[in-house]
Formats: structure tokens, sequence, C-alpha cells
């Protein structure tokens, strides 16, 4: 294998020819450009190494990014939970040879972005000053990487980055953004950033391959200072680098214009795209968003967290960065209480968070506008189209029905939150009931639901609800498979206590093949406070599965009890079981008038009862859906 060593203290604008670069041939070869990352796993949840497991769930939230670190600390416990291995000395055996790293690159990721140090010496050994033998190992290292990714992945239409964490801190001592950077470090780092691209460069001139690509990038951090005039990586170091990109771990900025980074931003972005020597072969923006991300102890609220991290999203999507990363999956800090600081966009009691959803939610929308777009023009959206789009979702309401935790041991109900304020004015009236009529029975169905769904039962004889009884029986005629089950309900000015059993059989609609699936409950006897009164009420029953069950023949929903004033208003009826007297009524002034339901339709066919008092909807899903779009 050819090596060569060339130090280029100062690199003016040569472009390197990029043969075959990746062409988006499928919808995955897209660039979705908002994605997350993975380093210093702290927690995990299953038998997956840490970086398995990690990389499994991005992908599982929909995005085709993934970024992670290549070094000798991949090995080590409290990055990744992965085995040391004393066989591996250097990044193509790490790559070749580490299962789980070797698994996560043949995952279906199309961008893998990788901080990524050579073994034979240590991550800052530039900074008094590159040796002959230090830049010999690191362009060996760096030069076996790429050809291997090249060979191995040919014809994949992966794209590879290689680059490394915040450059600043490494010419900057004790992490102090007030040190003044010597010439010895900074002109380590040029050299150490220099090797490192003609090292790619080599790579691809000396090898054969199609549809991979490969590039070298440099992270900065101390923007706001290079923007002040002083000593740090963008005024001292890029100006005489050539590397491909340039990573931004923005920081600096956001934190001083927290939720309205828009102007800020742009400002840093742009300084720092100034301070590179143009490359030709690399077209386009060549600043990416390497690392944002507010701290829940921090920002205090997932609402909070959620719209920050919207705001730098929208700013870095209108200059047109590549890429916009969040830190990160799972939270790798901890405060002086032990206590994860609540970076992760799942935390370590396995809870998504809000700007999860967000992320998942944005997932599916842009695949779904890929795909549309591929049949109405035959061809895939360029990046440009794909920045419009993804402008258009953040600057809607994406709004998130929230889904199980992925460890879920056995079928649980997940309720939505009684305060629902978080979602903003989404709700949209989607029935008018009779209040004529005790009930009106109907059938709902989205756009790509056809024919009968089968017979339905509904015994609501005078407009009062039975006790332990079949509220609803539905029989579907044929087996189905069942993904979820929501129960939406909504009863009086006060709701006490109501809960629902759902039951399914597989076999028909004999009263003794019912299995009891699970319990949908909503509020707690002896729950009196006005938070209940007039609110919108879901629960979803959902396994760890791909479904909940398959072969599904009949479904019933059993009520088990409901809350009634007392006709002369001092009472309220508790105890489950407990017979419905002629002291017992309707709630006044109760009556439905319309149904508003949070999204913009429903995904299968829905079963729902008006009644004097309230409604009930039932409905399921072959399919996870856990977001809407509001426009």
């Amino acid at each position: 294998m050819k090596r060569i060593i060339v130090f280029l203290l100062l690199i003016s604008s040569i472009g390197f020819p990029i043969r075959n670069t990746v062409t988006n041939n499928d919808l995955n070869g897209v660039n979705y450009i908002l994605g997350t990352q993975t380093f210093g796993v702290k927690y995990k949840f299953t038998q997956d190494t840490g970086l398995v497991e990690t990389a499994n769930r991005i992908y599982k939230m929909g995005s085709n990014i993934l970024k992670f670190t290549l070094s000798n600390r991949t090995m080590i416990d409290q990055y990744y939970d992965i085995p040391y291995n004393a066989n591996i000395h250097s990044l193509i055996e790490l790559a070749s040879n580490e299962p789980s790293v070797k698994a996560v690159l043949d995952m279906p990721f199309t961008f893998c972005i990788m901080w990524a140090y050579p073994f034979g010496q240590a991550d800052n050994a530039f900074t008094d000053g590159l040796s002959a033998s230090e830049a010999t190992n690191m362009y060996n290292e760096i030069y076996d990487l790429s050809v291997h990714l090249l060979q191995s992945y040919n014809d994949s239409g992966k794209t590879f980055f290689l680059g490394h964490w915040e450059g600043d801190w490494y010419i900057h001592p004790n992490y102090d953004p007030n040190a003044i950077p010597t010439d010895l470090a900074v002109n380590g780092m040029i050299d150490w950033l220099n090797v490192r691209q003609q090292a790619v460069d080599d790579a691809k001139n000396n090898t054969v391959f199609t549809n991979v690509q490969i590039y070298n990038y440099a992270e900065v951090n101390l923007v706001q200072k290079g923007m002040q005039g002083d000593k740090c990586m963008a005024n001292n170091v890029l100006p005489f680098v050539n590397v491909d990109y340039v990573s931004y771990s923005c920081y600096d900025t956001i934190n001083l214009y927290k939720g309205n980074v828009s102007n800020a931003l742009y400002n840093a972005l742009d300084y720092i795209e100034s301070k590179m020597p143009p490359k030709e072969n690399v077209p386009g923006k060549r600043v990416f968003i390497g690392e944002y991300g507010f701290a829940l102890e921090n920002v205090e609220t997932p609402e909070i967290q959620n719209n920050c991290s919207k705001d730098v999203c929208r700013a870095a999507l209108g200059w047109g960065a590549p890429f916009i990363l969040y830190w990160e999956m799972y939270c790798n800090e901890t405060n002086n209480f032990g206590e994860h600081r609540g970076y992760g966009l799942i935390d370590d009691k396995n809870r998504k968070q809000l700007f999860y959803y967000t992320l998942k939610s944005y997932n599916e929308i842009i695949k779904l506008f890929i795909e549309d777009f591929r049949k109405n023009y035959n061809r895939y959206p360029n990046d440009e189209e794909i920045r419009q789009k993804a402008l258009e979702i953040l600057d809607g309401e994406i709004t998130n029905v929230y889904e199980a935790a992925d460890n879920s041991a056995a079928l649980s109900v997940q309720p939505l939150p009684d305060d629902l304020s978080q979602f903003g004015d989404v709700r949209i009236n989607l029935i008018k009931g009779n209040t004529n009529n005790h009930f009106n029975l109907g059938t709902l169905f989205n756009s790509d639901a056809s024919g009968s769904y089968g017979a339905v039962t509904c015994l609501f004889p005078d407009g009062l609800s039975p006790e332990n009884d079949t509220v609803i029986q539905y029989d579907f005629g044929s087996p189905k498979i069942i993904d979820e089950i929501h129960v939406f309900s909504r009863w009086g000015d006060l709701r006490l206590f109501t809960w629902f059993e759902v039951w399914i059989s597989t076999t028909g609609t004999n009263d003794t093949d019912y299995t009891k699936m699970g319990v949908a409950s909503f509020g707690k006897k002896g729950d009196l406070v006005a938070s209940y009164a007039n609110k919108y009420c879901v629960a979803r029953l959902y396994n760890n599965s791909e479904y909940l069950v398959s072969g599904v023949m009949s479904i019933r929903l059993v009520q088990k009890n409901s809350g009634y004033n007392k006709n002369d208003g001092t009472g309220i009826k508790e105890d489950p079981g407990t017979p419905l007297g002629s002291t017992y009524s309707a709630v006044a002034g109760s009556a439905v008038l319309e149904i508003d339901i949070i999204g913009n339709g429903i995904p299968e066919p829905a079963l729902f009862w008006i009644l004097d008092f309230g409604f009930l909807i039932l409905y399921f899903t072959k399919r996870r859906i856990s977001n809407v779009l509001i426009k």
C-alpha cells in the first residue's frame, strides 16, 4: 500500500478531484440534514454494547446520519461498553475487527461522521509541534482507514467524514477560552490537519471506488473569540489548512443568544466560511453544525429545550449547513450530585424527551416528502429543496403522541399528559355530534382506508354507561395485525374515575375466547381537581414488539366505571362496580357539540360514540404513528 508523507505549512486553494461521488439513487441516500450522535455512553437498557444500542436507537428514530468515535477510547467502558482488545492496534483494525464498530459501520446509515484518532499517539500530540514520527503514524493510520472504508463499502452509497473533537481546546490549555494559544501549538495543529487531509486525498487518488465517498474535516468551537480578533483556531489555523469541511461546535454562540440565535449563528457561520480557503471540488456549503444542545438542568423544561433546539435548526438550515447534529442520543455528563445533566434525547430512565419526538417527526415527514417528490418529478430533491422543506416542517407545529419506551417488558399504557399546552393550539374539529339523540355511532377512515371494517355493537341504550360491561365490540371479519390500540375519552365537567379494559380475540366472537390485553386508565380515585375537568384524555396500549398482536378477529372495550354527580350535586360516584342508582345522572351542561382530536386525522378506522355526557373513541393502527404535522 503506497504511503506518502507531505508537510504543508501553508496550503493554497488546491482542489483534489472527487471521483464517483454519491448519487441520490434512493430515499436513504438523500441527506436529511438534522441528526444526532453518540459519545461517552454511561447508561444503557439492552444487552448490546452502548455503541450498538445507541446506533440502533438513532436509526429507529428515522435518521440516516450517525456520528461516533473511532479511537483507542472506543474500547473503554465509559465510552461504549466495548471490551478492550489488545490485538487491535490501529484504526483499520478497529473498523474491520471490532464487532460493535463493524456492526454500526454496516448499518444503513448513509452518512457516518467520526472522530478518528490514531492509536499510536495522544490526541493532542501536535501541541508541542508535530514530529516526523507523529506525522508518519498519523498519515498511515488515516490513509489505511480511508482505503479500507472506500473498498469495504464500495458502491454502498455511504459517505464518511473523518474529523476530531473541539479543536480550540487543544490549543487552549486547561479549557480556558481566555488563554492565548502558543505559536508552537498553532503550527502543530496546522501540520496535523494538513497531514490528515493529505492521507484522505491520497487514499482517494490511489483507490478505485464507486458510489462511496470520504472527506476530512476540522472542528472549531471558539468562534465568538475569533470574531473579536483574538487568537484561536478560526483565525490562526483555518486559513492555512486545506480541509474539506469544518464542523462548528456552536455552544459559544447558542448559549449567548438562547432561543433567538438566528442572526448570531448566521454571522458565526459566515465568519468561519470566510476563513476557509476555497475548494472547488467540494461544492456547496462546507461548514456544518457538529454539536448543539441544551441541558435540561439549565433550560429547566423539555418545552424550552425543544424550542431552543428548533431555533438552532432553523437558523442553520437557513444558512445552508449540510449537517446539524444534536448533542446527543444519551447524556454523557453528570453534575456534582451524580445526576445526568439532561443533554440526552433519551434520559437515563429511558424517557424520550420532547425534542426526540420533534426529530422523529421530522424524519418521518421528510421521508414522505422525498417519496412524494420523486413520484411527482421523477427525481429526488436536492439539498436546497430538502432545506426548504425542513424549514417548513420546523415552522409548523409538530404534535407528538407519546409512545412506548423501547425496553417495555410487557403491554403497558402511556397516557398523554393532562397539560396539553406544550402542543399549542393544534386541535381541529373532527366530528359534530347530534345532542338530540343519546348517541351517534360512526366509523372514521383516513385517506388510505377503504372498504368495510365489520360490525359494531354499542351498549348505550339510555345514554348512561353500563358498569363492567362491553361498551364496544368490533369484529374485523378477517384476521388483522394490530400495532397499537388508542382510547380517547372525554367525560363531563367533573370527571372523577374512569378506566377501560381492552379484550382481544384471535378466534372470533365467542365470549370465552377473549384475552384481556391491558387497561386504559384516566385519572385516579379521589382526584377532584379542576385540571381533570373537560380534558381530552388519551391512552395507548402498546408492546415492545413490532406489533401488539396478530391474527385479531374481534376487539372489545369494557368500561369499569365513570364519575357522576348526584342529582343534588353533593356527591361523586367513586367505587368501581357500584350499580348506577336513580340518584345519579349525567353531569349538567356536558353535552358534546363537537369533538377535537389532537392531530390532523386518524391513521386507521376509528369508532366513536357521542353521548349526552361525553364521548369515547377507539382506534387501532397497523403501524406506529407518533406524530402529525399541523400546517
